[in-house]
């Protein structure tokens, strides 16, 4: 008896917690890069004040993706366009961001700098859009190296991951101060 209870308790209280709820849209922006192409966002951050961060690629003039990074106001107005574009023809992607506190960000992705393999890079940015440092990880030409995830810690140091293909793959985190000194490889 114990169990029908419980059943009728459990269909009540979803039937209940399901009831029609209409979000309401405050503001919509669709983004049409300068390439009119193919533009996809592979990371989205929200800053302590609600600006929205997006990262990913957007089709360049050249016809390939540049690694993008965009952010917009809580109301919807844009307040930043970052491309990094490595080299003519070249396939650009940013993978994942975070923000610090000072609402610097850290970027992380891949880029082909014109050749057949990738580099993973990592970028630092102002919060005006100007790179504060950054890094790249390419091994030889026989091998791939793409960048995967950027986290901060309680300090704001930023910890990387990210995978090199060769013969097999391979893992490899890296914390680094906020100035851009690497702490550790793993």
């Amino acid at each position: 008896m114990k169990n029908k209870i419980l059943i009728f308790f459990v269909v009540l209280i979803s039937e209940f917690n399901f009831a029609q709820i209409v979000p309401e849209i405050e503001w919509l922006k669709i983004y049409d890069g300068i390439g009119n192409g193919n533009d996809f966002v592979n990371d989205m951050k929200i800053d302590k004040d609600y600006n929205i961060y997006l990262a990913g690629r957007s089709e360049g003039l050249d016809g390939t993706p540049d690694f993008t990074i965009m952010k917009y106001s809580n109301t919807g107005d844009s307040l930043l366009n970052i491309r990094f574009i490595s080299s003519q023809s070249a396939w650009d992607e940013a993978n994942s961001i975070a923000v610090d506190s000072s609402e610097n960000i850290y970027a992380i992705g891949s880029a082909s700098f014109g050749q057949s393999s990738f580099y993973s890079v990592f970028f630092k940015y102002s919060t005006t859009g100007s790179i504060l440092w950054s890094k790249n990880y390419f091994y030889n030409p026989d091998s791939v190296s793409e960048g995967i995830k950027v986290v901060l810690d309680h300090q704001e140091n930023p910890v990387i991951g990210y995978l090199k293909y060769q013969q097999h793959s391979s893992v490899y985190f890296t914390k680094y101060t906020s100035n851009g000194d690497s702490l550790w490889t793993t």
